[in-house]
């Protein structure tokens, strides 16, 4: 259990000192001797540094199916979503690390920035204050909140456009019936 910690702790430090190729080889070695959620939601953040997205979704996935009750994932699949213009889907995860962790600040802050896509100017506003509230000592997030719930009464964002599914064609059969060969001499006329 300590060495597997070492590892996610280790993973997380690479993670921030910016080498996110070196963190997930850490989250790596912590999931060998035990699979835990922490260290998937570390190499998704990893893979999300690293821009590899699909590859960050499955771990957020995976951190999820090893502890439904960890609101971490729910947050890195809604970044994930909301960069794949799946805004809809991106505040459900919001919603869901929201109701798993009501005192935790993040969540709301990316609740309003999601609402921002949607041009829920209301409720993005609300969202931030709530997070400003949830954001305990760290001053930095409750200023920024505060300063983004002023500048969208001023600014107000414009929705963008969400992802839409592109329908497949269904294939077009050839008519064998009806087809007529031009001959020689024939003319457009009636």
């Amino acid at each position: 259990e300590v060495q597997r910690s070492l590892h996610n702790y280790m993973g997380t430090a690479l993670l921030l000192a910016e080498r996110p190729d070196l963190a997930i080889q850490e989250y790596e070695l912590a999931r060998s001797i035990a699979p835990n959620a922490y260290g998937w939601v570390g190499s998704g953040d990893s893979l999300m540094a690293q821009r590899d997205w699909r590859a960050a979704a499955e771990a957020f996935s995976e951190a999820i199916a090893l502890d439904p009750y960890y609101a971490v994932p729910y947050c890195g699949l809604g970044i994930i979503f909301a960069r794949q213009r799946m805004v809809s889907r991106a505040v459900s995860c919001y919603e869901q690390a929201v109701a798993l962790q009501p005192t935790w600040g993040a969540p709301y802050a990316l609740l309003g920035l999601a609402f921002e896509l949607e041009a829920r100017i209301d409720a993005a506003r609300e969202a931030y204050r709530t997070c400003a509230l949830q954001a305990g000592p760290n001053a930095g997030l409750r200023q920024a909140v505060n300063i983004r719930a002023e500048e969208i009464l001023h600014h107000p964002p414009t929705a963008v456009p969400t992802a839409t599914l592109i329908p497949t064609p269904s294939p077009t059969p050839i008519p064998t019936w009806g087809a007529y060969r031009v001959q020689k001499g024939d003319t457009q006329r009636a």
